[in-house]
């Protein structure tokens, strides 16, 4: 039973010596932080600065980056869908040719013009769409002509029926 208690205390004394050395080791980090000269407080706030500058550098750097590789991707994308598009129209352009063909009423050489006309607007947009040079700067105008004119030759054809 006395052991237990002078164990108890033991405890008790080795926990309290504990207690004391960690609020020592507390006040002399804190007088030696505060005893840092103000050119080193300076010169460490400096460094922070400079290092806290640079990392958002780097991740304004990375953010353009990927948003590049974004955006070019969507160009990709979006010029298979074109291409799919302009595919379509050719191939309504050569029915409709081929309708006209054997009907002699649809055959008319205006109704065969406007098909030729249809054909050609094709085939420029063919050749804009394969010949243009991906830039971030262009890409959304030429995103905003491509699909008006898509759309415009789109309805042409449609009405061409």
């Amino acid at each position: 039973m006395e052991f237990d208690k002078l164990n108890s205390l033991t405890n008790k004394s080795n926990t309290m010596k504990n207690k004391i050395l960690i609020i020592i080791a507390l006040f002399v980090t804190a007088y030696m932080i505060s005893c840092q000269s103000p050119q080193t407080k300076e010169i460490n706030a400096q460094e922070t600065l400079d290092k806290a500058k640079s990392d958002i550098e780097k991740a304004t750097q990375d953010s353009a980056i990927k948003a590049q590789k974004d955006s070019a991707q969507v160009f990709f994308d979006m010029k298979k869908d074109w291409e799919k598009l302009i595919n379509a129209n050719d191939k309504t352009i050569a029915e409709l040719k081929a309708d006209a063909a054997k009907n002699k009423s649809k055959g008319s050489p205006k109704h065969l013009q406007r098909l030729s006309d249809l054909e050609q607007r094709n085939n420029e947009l063919t050749s804009r769409i394969r010949n243009y040079n991906y830039s971030d700067s262009s890409w959304v105008q030429f995103k905003m002509n491509v699909k008006s004119d898509m759309k415009d030759l789109e309805k042409d054809i449609k009405n061409s029926n």
